[in-house]
Formats: structure tokens, sequence, C-alpha cells
């Protein structure tokens, strides 16, 4: 069955079913869901209106210690399904490293449902993304701990 519009509750519902948990979060920011795979934790931000909403954002952060405009120019030059992106502080025009001279980057991967999506669609999306979050799991050139807020991005 294609589907114009998921609930939270469906989308945490085919988390569980693929063996990972989904906490969901409300709050200022909207709708979200908190999981987790390869031992690193992930978000799915909604956009839509509560409680039909028309596309899922899946995001990750990680701190990367070198350039993090030609680390995310080569991410994003080799890797079809997320796109990453330097974070910076709020009022910075400039890439700035955190206090262990790290800078922190989002990688994110984006579902519309508009023209209609089917759940095993989302199913193989969300098996993709977790395969993403993996392999980042086994790269030497970032540091990964658990996502600090990513819903506010």
């Amino acid at each position: 069955m294609m589907h114009d519009y998921l609930t939270v509750k469906e989308i945490a519902s085919l988390i569980q079913e693929l063996g990972f948990k989904a906490i969901i979060k409300e709050n200022e920011n909207g709708s979200a869901i908190d999981s987790a795979s390869s031992g690193k934790e992930w978000a799915i931000v909604f956009d839509g209106t509560d409680p039909f909403f028309r596309a899922i954002s899946l995001r990750i952060i990680i701190w990367v210690t070198e350039n993090p405009l030609e680390w995310t120019n080569n991410w994003n030059s080799t890797n079809y399904l997320s796109v990453a992106h330097v974070i910076m502080p709020d009022g910075e025009s400039t890439p700035t490293p955190d206090i262990e001279g790290d800078y922190m980057v989002m990688i994110s991967c984006a579902y519309e449902f508009e023209g209609g999506v089917t759940l095993r669609y989302l199913e193989q999306g969300l098996l993709k993304w977790m395969a993403t979050v993996e392999e980042l799991s086994d790269r030497d050139d970032i540091k990964m701990v658990s996502a600090r807020n990513p819903t506010s991005y």
C-alpha cells in the first residue's frame, strides 16, 4: 500500500520491527525519534503537521579531526544516499573547532512521502541508513559519540 503521509508511531513501529530502539520525542522543535545502530545514536526528525508527516530526515552527528570542508566534500562526492555538512556554532561564519580541536559534522538522509511510498521502501531506506552508520563507526578519521541533540540542527 502506498502512503503519502506517515505518523511518528508508524515509523517507530517499523524501526522496532527491524530490531532497533525507537524512542519518540515531542518538544518545541516538533516530533523526533531517537534510535541507534552499530552502537551509535541517531535521530529521525519529521516534516509536516502532526500527526501526518510528509517527510523525514535521518541524522547523526560526528566529529572530524581534519579540515571539515574537505572531509564533507569527500563524503558528498562518494556517498549518494546521504549528505554531510559542517555545523557551525551560532554566530560563526566559518567552521570552528571544539575545545578538543574537532569539527562537528552532520550526516543526514531525507525521505519524502508525497507521491507515495511503501513501508517496504522505507524499511529498505532505514537499512541503508543503518549501513551508513556502520560505515561511519568503522572509520578512523572521525570521532563518534552519542548524538548531542541532533534534533535541534
